[in-house]
């Protein structure tokens, strides 16, 4: 496996070509980062690898299978996060107090989605989960008021 190697230049993550795993808490914590691009080499995010980071956008490449537990949570400036077609998982608050994410849309693969996975993420304004999700935990979604009749 190749070693991992980034550089933190302007506010901006910036991994190799190659990297394949992003270890866990990477860069929580990071307030000062705003942005990253993730190869198409990464198969998998460590949990919490990027928790309460200044985030703006994600975009996870198709070979990650799954998102972990709390790798974005508390990303609350995160507007967009594009999940890869081979996610089949997302983890226990994977997304949760991602106050700005406004839509979510679940890849096809996906059959299930832990507790709190998008839970207070207070912007969000659509969901669309495909019909092969087999679990949904308690609370993975905000309670939105307007959106029920």
């Amino acid at each position: 496996m190749p070693v991992l190697l980034c550089f933190f230049r302007e506010h901006k993550l910036l991994l190799e070509k190659d990297v394949e795993r992003i270890p866990e808490n990477l860069c929580s914590k990071l307030k000062n980062l705003t942005s990253v691009v993730l190869p198409e080499s990464l198969k998998e995010i460590g949990g919490s690898a990027f928790s309460y980071t200044g985030l703006k956008s994600v975009h996870i490449p198709d070979r990650v299978k799954s998102i972990e537990s709390y790798v974005f949570e508390g990303c609350e400036a995160l507007k967009e996060a594009v999940m890869g077609k081979e996610i089949n998982y997302i983890g226990y608050s994977a997304f949760n107090s991602c106050s700005a994410l406004e839509n979510i849309v679940i890849p096809e693969n996906v059959d299930s989605i832990a507790g709190f996975a998008f839970s207070d993420c207070s912007a969000l304004t659509s969901i669309v989960i495909p019909d092969n999700v087999e679990v949904i935990d308690d609370h993975a979604f905000p309670i939105v008021k307007s959106w029920y009749r």
